[in-house]
């Protein structure tokens, strides 16, 4: 009963860490919790979840993946997999946006071209 207490404190004061933006202190409180109790798929979720809202998407993915490992059916896991993954494609698209639109002003216009061709066939869609 004592150490069940001694993770539930962990885990809780990891999320009242994450609702204050403090991340990094959340996911060392979870791995405490998680060092007592390794195969708790809802503790995994918290931490892919901190690691989203630092925009840590491959991260994030990674500790919901290991969640579902554990426990198949956690939806939160499936959800986190599903919003980190759509995240970080925005993410790599805004990033090779500015990269393109960054050559474009060096007067690098063929490197600049062949940059806006790259993500068109990346993303057909935009």
């Amino acid at each position: 009963a004592q150490r069940r207490s001694e993770i539930t404190k962990h885990i809780n004061n990891g999320v009242d860490l994450q609702l204050r933006k403090n991340y990094d202190e959340a996911i060392k409180e979870y791995m405490v919790a998680l060092q007592a109790d390794p195969n708790n798929a809802d503790i995994y979720v918290n931490i892919g979840s901190a690691l989203q809202a630092k925009e840590d998407y491959a991260r994030a993915i990674a500790a919901y993946q290991k969640a579902l490992s554990i426990q198949p059916s956690n939806k939160a896991a499936t959800q986190g997999i599903k919003a980190s993954t759509e995240a970080k494609a925005n993410k790599d698209l805004d990033t090779a946006t500015a990269a393109a639109a960054d050559l474009y002003k060096q007067k690098r216009y063929d490197e600049a071209l062949a940059q806006y061709q790259a993500i068109l066939k990346q993303t057909p869609q935009n």
